[in-house]
């Protein structure tokens, strides 16, 4: 695989919209990262959504067909 096209494909798939679907989700649903009764705190919880999206993200991406 030529590398030009592994970097566009991530790019593509995991740094273009991830940011953006992240503040989309906690504006949309705030009571998922913060309430009475949450065991983690806010912070915790959007780093954790941020890196898990991430990581489905790249896994989608490996499995893009070239």
């Amino acid at each position: 695989m030529d590398y030009n096209i592994f970097c566009e494909i991530l790019n593509k798939q995991i740094f273009d919209s991830s940011k953006h679907d992240l503040i989309k989700k906690i504006s949309n649903y705030p009571d998922r990262y913060a309430g009475l009764f949450r065991p983690t705190k806010p912070k915790a919880k959007i780093l954790q959504n941020f890196l898990q999206s991430n990581e489905i993200r790249f896994g989608d991406a490996l499995e893009i067909p070239i």
